[in-house]
């Protein structure tokens, strides 16, 4: 499972990098486990996902994974302005 995978890393090294900065696996393991709590009255559930690319987002889709759900990815679309 993804949040096997991702809680079995080196606590102190960088995680995720993104707009929001760096963040390191101990400060991610505690997103990951703050959105298990969160979201977990959808346990088992299929729902759609849109997210961004940041610590947050992998977080929330390792929880979702964690709870035994099936998200299917949506892609954000972004406007670009000619």
């Amino acid at each position: 499972m993804l949040y096997e995978s991702l809680s079995a890393c080196r606590e102190d090294r960088p995680a995720i990098a993104s707009g929001d900065g760096v963040t390191n696996w101990q400060a991610f393991q505690a997103l990951m486990d703050q959105r298990i709590a969160e979201l977990r009255s959808l346990e088992a559930s299929r729902l759609a996902v849109i997210v961004p690319a940041t610590a947050d987002a992998v977080a929330t889709l390792a929880a979702l994974d964690a709870l035994g759900c099936h998200p299917v990815l949506l892609v954000a679309q972004t406007s670009v302005a000619a």
